[in-house]
């Protein structure tokens, strides 16, 4: 990274080797329960278990098959063939305005705003179909 360049940056980083690191790097699991981990805690525990159900299962057999398209600088599209032949499908808008742009096929298994139907990604959204393998 350009920024690291600097041996005086470079010297900020912390060591991963020592044990200080190690310790201020572990989770405080007493903060959970503040205003605003507790929604992180949430959504993460949501996606691993949406991984764990409907991903993992299908992995097994995969090939290299992701592709992905940049959409007007302001989104991005990501499809991979998972290993049953089902398609997953992620598309996000990260920018801070709408963003118009048509959904693949499949089950919505995951939305950050409520579920789109034909109109424009919120900003700041993302959304994961599961496609079923063609028979």
């Amino acid at each position: 990274f350009e920024r690291f360049q600097d041996p005086a940056v470079q010297a900020t980083i912390p060591d991963p080797t020592d044990e200080a690191t190690f310790l201020r790097s572990k989770l405080d699991w007493s903060e959970v329960e503040m205003t605003g981990h507790l929604e992180w805690f949430e959504l993460y525990r949501t996606l691993l278990r949406l991984r764990a159900q409907r991903i993992a299962p299908r992995l097994a057999g995969i090939a290299p098959s992701g592709g992905y398209e940049v959409i007007r600088n302001a989104g991005l599209a990501v499809n991979w063939t998972l290993g049953d032949g089902a398609r997953l499908h992620h598309v996000a808008n990260l920018s801070d305005a709408p963003l118009a742009t048509p959904l693949p096929g499949g089950e919505v298994i995951y939305a950050s705003h409520p579920a789109p139907g034909s109109g424009p990604l919120p900003p700041w959204s993302a959304v994961v179909l599961l496609e079923a393998a063609s028979a």
